[in-house]
């Protein structure tokens, strides 16, 4: 058994309606007695179109583990989607793929006898095409669950969006042919997956979500790879008829605006926005890949001090070692900040006296010297309780 748990896809927003949808899916589960009582929420066929029942059937589902497995999924590839787009985006984009997936199974359905369908796979299958189309290199994290004799066993491995995604529409599509392509939790898959790649075309080519040149077109080009500054790009001649019928034959040449800079003008707005994780999820990313892109030192101040106000430790530790490292000069402040984080929120005193170490109390401020000798008593207090620090050492 094969389950998503997780992503690495950078996230610029918090998953307020992936977990909003999933709160719903267990509360129409729990309203519809485990979707023993489906009426009012089931796609029906052969009774024509019905487009409210295009956005509840998707909530309805069969047992419990018809629910677990399709939340599992969306909580995977909603992150990714979600992450990209914010909530109220995101919920549009899910409620325009339920409409066009239940318009287009009823319109299939129409002459059907069948009683017909509910869950909310086949809207998960077009979020999953859509990342297949926008992250393909970004990995899920997937437990596989396996058992040897009696004992079950576990792991967590990391696979591609693309892998993975190609594997389960592969899956389905063998199953479908085998099948006949009649109706089925197969073709459903399928059709879902074939709503959801035109959308995630669609919306990379008119610029509607920034996927950072990881997109798959870019990342067939090796445009991810690009991040040097006003690069010129050739493109293949090609031939073309005039009104004369002549061949002829001509070369575009197609600046690409700074990848880089462009990138750090997206971080500042985010910043400017109060975005403030987002905007250090893509900066740490475009820092992987080039450490020439930097943030000034303005940009940098009000980035920690937005972390700061949310309490997002982890990234703002790495934002205040590249801070000190950058601008040794007036490091003082950054460097307090830092020894305070290590020493109260990742228990790790001893790091947080080798932060401090290169300052002289003598040359700080008031104000400054009582954060100082604050975090120093701090630090040598657990240093004597006996804390044991499990990293950084």
């Amino acid at each position: 058994m094969f389950i998503p748990v997780g992503t690495d896809a950078p996230i610029y927003y918090r998953p307020f309606a992936t977990i909003g949808l999933i709160a719903a899916n267990i509360g129409t589960f729990l309203l519809t007695a485990g979707g023993t009582e489906p009426a009012g929420w089931l796609l029906t066929f052969g009774n024509g179109l019905r487009p409210w029942e295009w956005l509840t059937s998707p909530f309805l589902h069969f047992g419990i583990f018809h629910l677990l497995g399709n939340m599992v999924f969306l909580w995977s590839f909603g992150l990714i989607i979600e992450g990209k787009l914010g909530w109220l985006r995101f919920l549009a984009l899910y409620g325009f793929l339920a409409c066009a997936g239940g318009f287009i199974t009823q319109l299939l359905m129409l002459f059907s006898d069948s009683p017909g369908a509910g869950g909310a796979s086949g809207v998960i299958y077009s979020l999953m095409a859509i990342s297949l189309i926008w992250a393909p290199r970004n990995c899920v994290d997937v437990l596989i669950v396996y058992a040897i004799g009696f004992y079950v066993r576990t792991t967590v491995v990391d696979v591609t969006v693309l892998t993975f995604s190609a594997c389960y529409i592969g899956f389905n599509l063998l199953f479908a042919w085998l099948g006949g392509f009649t109706m089925s939790s197969e073709v459903l898959h399928l059709l879902g997956a074939a709503v959801g790649v035109p959308v995630g075309i669609l919306m990379v080519k008119r610029n509607m979500v920034d996927c950072e040149d990881w997109d798959l077109f870019s990342v067939m080009r090796g445009d991810h790879l690009k991040l040097t500054t006003g690069e010129a790009t050739v493109q293949p001649m090609r031939k073309w008829k005039s009104s004369d019928k002549q061949d002829h034959s001509q070369s575009q040449v197609r600046r690409k605006k700074p990848n880089a800079a462009r990138q750090l003008k997206s971080v500042r707005e985010m910043i400017a926005q109060q975005r403030y994780l987002g905007a250090w999820t893509k900066y740490d990313s475009l820092r992987s890949a080039s450490s020439k892109a930097r943030l000034d030192e303005k940009a940098m101040r009000e980035l920690s001090e937005g972390l700061r106000r949310q309490e997002e430790w982890s990234p703002l530790v790495k934002l205040l070692d590249e801070y000190i490292e950058q601008f040794p000069e007036s490091d003082r402040q950054a460097r307090i900040l830092l020894a305070a984080i290590l020493s109260q929120q990742h228990q790790r005193p001893r790091a947080a006296l080798r932060a401090l170490e290169p300052i002289d109390p003598a040359f700080l401020k008031p104000e400054q010297r009582r954060q100082y000798e604050k975090v120093h008593r701090a630090a040598q207090q657990l240093i004597e309780e006996g804390v044991l620090e499990l990293s950084g050492e």
